[in-house]
């Protein structure tokens, strides 16, 4: 059934009916002498004599093959060679009793058929090529991502769909221009062409982020990844690189990034207001109570040795609550921080610790301490205080050092503890599900200050929490 149905299909090509045309007529002419062809048809006695070259009637036959070849590739090559080999043959063997005809038709059919056939692999090898070509090309057309080609120049060859939509530029505007003659800013020009020339010591950058300026003159940052493309010498031929608009996901950080310091700014302020009130109105209030009771117990009028007793517990009591409602009001908003600076609120926050925890604790500094601005100090200090926490509440650790690295362009916080430790997980995000949202928060107050926040773990070795940013 499916021979019959590629016989079907064969008879409605109107290629093969072509082929089989041009197969008849060169037929024709090679045995037109036997057919006498010459006495009938228009100039047949200049054409089909015996006279005529017959090697010019074997040439012929190569129109019919080399059509074969270039419309049927391999397979039209080969049945079309057979075909020749079946007619061409037989008449130089009745034809002629001597061998050098044979020979003649003989190497005729052997080197065009092999020149038909090699024609038939190449035809076949460029329509493979020119469907992978076709195939490359729709898909870097409909691709959603920015796609770029340059020469080793710098200008553009290949300009897709996408970047026409980025930038408002059709391709025909921008092929064989250099890029940074269109989309580049000015002063990212010098970078741009320091890439293209440390392309030949293959100092290609795998990935960087760079503005274009669109027709409208509207900015878009773009991140590319970049791969260069090689010839067969190992030359660099191309550099492909695919793009990503980030506008919107880097404005949306950005707006988020400020909402969170709104939302820490905020947060701060509440709790200046919660300690300033503990401590200028509770705290006066529980003082003040305390010394009534002192003014009670040493009263002339004389109490009984019950009622003083009782008075004495309660003054106790309310000087334990003063006392905590201090350390509470400094936790929340340290003077110290404001007044002193960052390493005198952490050396009082290590001795509190050491003092009323007993967890051995110490402040260590490297290189010269120096002042930072009010807002990064302020969120070392919470960073350094969290991780405090963490380390009194869940490491069960019997020693912590906080480290301050001081270096001319970088400071450097460490908080180090010697407990249990844990596993840590490989994205920063499943801390959450982990439900360690104390290391999420020193995780976002650090990007608030743009530092980089690290946390080192393993299970028995302790933990290392470290912060890094220029100043």
């Amino acid at each position: 059934m499916a021979s019959a149905r590629g016989i079907v299909q064969a008879l409605r090509n109107p290629h093969v009916w072509a082929l089989a045309c041009l197969m008849a007529l060169f037929t024709a002419i090679y045995y037109g002498e036997y057919l006498r062809m010459s006495e009938w048809m228009p100039f047949g006695k200049a054409f089909f004599t015996a006279s005529y070259p017959h090697d010019l009637h074997r040439a012929l036959f190569l129109i019919p093959m080399l059509h074969a070849a270039a419309r049927f590739q391999l397979k039209g090559a080969a049945v079309i060679s057979f075909a020749v080999f079946c007619i061409v043959l037989p008449y130089s063997i009745v034809v002629s009793p001597e061998a050098d005809p044979v020979m003649r038709a003989v190497s005729f059919i052997v080197v065009a058929s092999l020149a038909t056939v090699l024609l038939g692999l190449a035809q076949d090898r460029w329509l493979r090529l020119k469907e992978e070509r076709d195939f490359i090309s729709a898909l870097v057309d409909t691709a959603g991502a920015l796609v770029l080609v340059l020469d080793p120049e710098g200008r553009i060859v290949r300009f897709n769909r996408a970047c026409e939509r980025t930038t408002g530029f059709s391709s025909d505007e921008v092929l064989g221009k250099h890029v940074w003659d269109i989309f580049l800013l000015p002063e990212e020009v010098p970078l741009a062409k320091d890439v293209l020339r440390g392309l030949p010591d293959g100092q290609l950058p795998s990935k960087h982020e760079n503005y274009w300026v669109t027709k409208d003159g509207s900015r878009r940052l773009i991140s590319w990844s970049n791969t260069p493309v090689l010839d067969y010498q190992g030359s660099i031929q191309f550099v492909l690189s695919t793009g990503i608009d980030i506008t919107e996901q880097r404005q949306a950080e950005e707006n988020m990034r400020i909402y969170a310091e709104l939302v820490t700014e905020a947060q701060e302020e509440e709790r200046k207001r919660i300690a300033r009130e503990l401590h200028d109105d509770t705290a006066q209030e529980l003082a003040s109570l305390a010394l009534d009771m002192d003014l009670l117990i040493n009263s002339p009028k004389g109490l009984s040795t019950t009622m003083v007793n009782h008075l004495e517990r309660f003054r106790d009591k309310a000087d334990h609550i003063l006392r905590g409602i201090r350390r509470f009001s400094q936790d929340l908003r340290p003077s110290l921080l404001e007044d002193f600076g960052l390493l005198v609120a952490l050396q009082w926050m290590t001795e509190d610790l050491s003092n009323h925890y007993m967890l051995s604790s110490s402040v260590n500094v490297i290189g010269e301490p120096r002042r930072l601005s009010d807002h990064t100090e302020l969120v070392l200090f919470r960073i350094a205080q969290e991780a405090l926490s963490n380390v009194r509440k869940h490491a069960r650790a019997t020693r912590a050092t906080v480290q301050l690295e001081f270096s001319p362009d970088k400071v450097i916080l460490t908080v180090t503890d010697n407990g249990q430790g844990f596993e840590v997980p490989k994205a920063t995000g499943d801390f959450v599900r982990l439900g360690k949202l104390g290391i999420v928060g020193m995780y976002e107050r650090a990007r608030l200050i743009n530092g980089d926040f690290a946390v080192e773990s393993e299970p028995g070795k302790g933990t290392r929490v470290r912060v890094e940013l220029n100043s």
